[in-house]
């Protein structure tokens, strides 16, 4: 017998000894959450695009963050990509970490400004649900805060300006 229970977020379900196979349960959506959407959208991008959006997004960060940095503190700040995790060290204003998660599709920020978020590749932006704010928007703001003069991220690929 299948069992399934509904909290806010998930869904949870308990098999005991039954000949019933597992089936879908229909969209959350008439619950109001999130996730029914999520499932959606995952379910529009496939894998092959997810790879190559997500690493060419953290490589065209690396490079235009680097090349930055290295053009005004040469010596105070370290920028490196390895293994889809982007880390950015800005000495006394702490590390951004942006890494890809593929199970999810998305890419993950980790900011010592505005902490954690997790963006999503929805028409051509990567965009935080909770704000619907994009990740170069972000960190255009952030950088140019933290370094005191106008930033301007804005050649992510496959991102509309």
């Amino acid at each position: 017998m299948l069992y399934h229970t509904f909290s806010k977020k998930t869904v949870s379900y308990s098999y005991r000894k039954s000949i019933i196979p597992p089936v879908l349960l229909p969209s959350l959506n008439q619950f109001g959450s999130e996730s029914s959407h999520r499932a959606e959208f995952l379910n529009e991008i496939p894998i092959q695009i997810y790879e190559k959006v997500s690493q060419e997004t953290l490589e065209n960060l690396c490079e235009t963050i680097d090349h930055l940095l290295e053009e005004k503190y040469p010596s105070e700040f370290d920028v490196s990509l390895s293994n889809g995790v982007l880390t950015i060290q800005l000495g006394q204003h702490g590390t951004y970490v942006i890494n890809k998660q593929t199970p999810n599709r998305q890419i993950w920020l980790s900011s010592p400004t505005s902490g954690p978020k997790r963006y999503d590749y929805i028409n051509r932006h990567w965009v935080y649900s909770h704000d619907k704010t994009n990740l170069d928007e972000l960190l255009n703001k952030e950088f140019s805060y933290i370094l005191n003069e106008y930033v301007a991220i804005v050649s992510l690929p496959f991102c509309e300006s």
